[in-house]
């Protein structure tokens, strides 16, 4: 029983982990199109791929951008 609680937990982490880099994910790109406009396609996959500590930066590096550039650099 020991090992079904593990996995479930590790199953149950998983998830929660990924549904952190979706909701980041999601509110870096309403922000970076309402300051920058249509984002390009490779932009909107680097985003939706990054981990959430990198979208976190990159959320706090876009409040003050001017450009794309300065955020994900």
């Amino acid at each position: 029983m020991e090992i079904l609680k593990t996995y479930s937990e590790r199953i149950r982490d998983e998830g929660v982990h990924q549904g952190m880099q979706q909701g980041e994910a999601v509110s870096l790109l309403r922000l970076m199109h309402h300051k920058f406009g249509e984002l390009p396609a490779d932009i909107r996959h680097r985003i939706e791929s990054a981990e959430p500590d990198t979208l976190s930066r990159w959320f706090d590096q876009a409040l003050a951008a001017d450009n794309l550039d300065e955020v994900l650099h």
